[in-house]
């Protein structure tokens, strides 16, 4: 199968010039932080709802950003490994306990160009103010434009235990413990509910002045986007809100939630009517004309879940996509395809892959919504111990 030659020089994306990613080289450019891209492994154990499967179904299903034959195409490549053994055969089916390896080439998506601040660093804790537009950890095309890939090669610190995560869009308070007792101590006073957890969000409209407390329990919807929905068989959740001011059009509020459900707050303040203010995926009329309030969704969960998932697919990356790539793919996945010697180092390893999307479009820029979401973690406490964050600069109240 001969590749487009010219793919590379036509359509490589915006990179720094010199080094690898994985070595942490960037270039910074209005504010954004980007990366060079770099082979990396992405390893898992086959998990409960892909076993009987084939290998190539489940990575179709579960990586959306991928062409759709991709999965098909690094198999036959010999870019998948189970079990330490390299595997050609697209018809695999997954098994108990199965380790999957995959080589692919990283295009970590560019991020605010902002540093962690420390808000609290002792022998058992450590707590940062996270910034908005990085993951807590390594997910998806994110590994190093992480808040534990950023400490780790910025600050040089290690071995930190993730107590309670953030969205990655949402800004504020994050801990981490240091050991295992702590971790095991927080996470208890965690579960048994002792933690006050206070946010701040920016929300359409003119928020009721009185407290609202919103109890709709929540569900998933798009479970490999983690996207969730008011639903009557989802778990418990309980958000209390509170008006701290309103100019007439939106409104900032204070947001108490006594569990932690994902997406709770932005799943409740849509429901209420008052969804946070350019959240592309809750506040959008493919929730139906009213935006989701009383969960009025105007379509089953199913069709839902198709309409939300295309939709953000297409307010994403708005990503334009090589001319023949898309073919190339597909003649891969059906024809005949020589598969690469086993373990290929990485320095040996080309820095453009043919077969690679991020290597075969061109990114529009990206806007502010797709880094900051109005939503801020502003304090945690228990009886024994309090840390809180600054108010963000949207959050503070205009002088008239």
């Amino acid at each position: 199968m001969d590749f487009p030659g010219n793919l590379a020089m036509r359509w490589w994306p915006l990179r720094a010039e010199n080094g690898v990613g994985h070595k942490d080289e960037r270039l910074r450019l209005g504010g954004i932080r980007y990366l060079d891209p770099y082979w990396s492994v992405w390893r898992t154990y086959a998990k409960g709802r892909w076993l009987g499967r084939k290998l190539v179904d489940c990575f179709a299903q579960e990586f959306l950003s991928c062409n759709k034959h991709y999965s098909t195409v690094a198999v036959k490549l010999g870019r998948v490994y189970v079990n330490g053994k390299q595997i050609t055969d697209t018809e695999y089916v997954l098994k108990n306990a199965d380790f999957i390896e995959h080589w692919g080439h990283r295009h970590e998506h560019p991020v605010l160009d902002c540093k962690i601040r420390i808000v609290e660093d002792n022998e058992n804790l450590l707590v940062v103010d996270k910034p908005a537009s990085l993951p807590v950890h390594a997910c998806g095309q994110y590994s190093i434009h992480t808040v534990l890939g950023l400490l780790r090669t910025q600050h040089q610190i290690t071995g930190l235990r993730v107590l309670h995560r953030l969205d990655r869009t949402t800004s504020g308070l994050l801990l981490f413990a240091k050991n295992y007792a702590t971790d095991l101590d927080f996470k208890q006073t965690l579960k048994l509910g002792h933690w006050v957890k206070e946010y701040v969000c920016k929300v359409d409209g003119v928020f009721p002045e009185e407290e609202i407390v919103c109890e709709e329990p929540l569900g998933n919807l798009v479970v490999s986007m983690g996207i969730q929905c008011v639903r009557a068989d989802g778990k418990d959740a309980r958000s209390r809100f509170k008006r701290m001011w309103t100019d007439g059009k939106v409104s900032v509020v204070k947001v108490t939630i006594d569990t932690g459900r994902t997406h709770q707050i932005r799943v409740h303040a849509q429901f209420l009517g008052h969804p946070i203010v350019g959240d592309t995926i809750y506040n959008s009329t493919v929730w139906g004309p009213e935006r989701g309030k009383g969960a009025d969704y105007k379509k089953g969960f199913d069709q839902l879940a198709i309409d939300v998932r295309d939709n953000h697919k297409m307010t994403n990356w708005l990503e334009e996509i090589a001319p023949g790539y898309d073919e190339m793919m597909e003649k891969m996945a059906f024809g005949e395809v020589t598969a690469e010697p086993p373990f290929i180092p990485r320095e040996e390893r080309p820095t453009y892959d043919p077969v690679c999307l991020g290597c075969n479009v061109v990114k529009k820029a990206p806007t502010m919504a797709h880094f900051s979401l109005n939503l801020h973690c502003l304090r945690y406490e228990t009886e024994n111990w309090s840390y809180q964050t600054d108010l963000p600069d949207w959050a503070i109240q205009p002088e008239a």
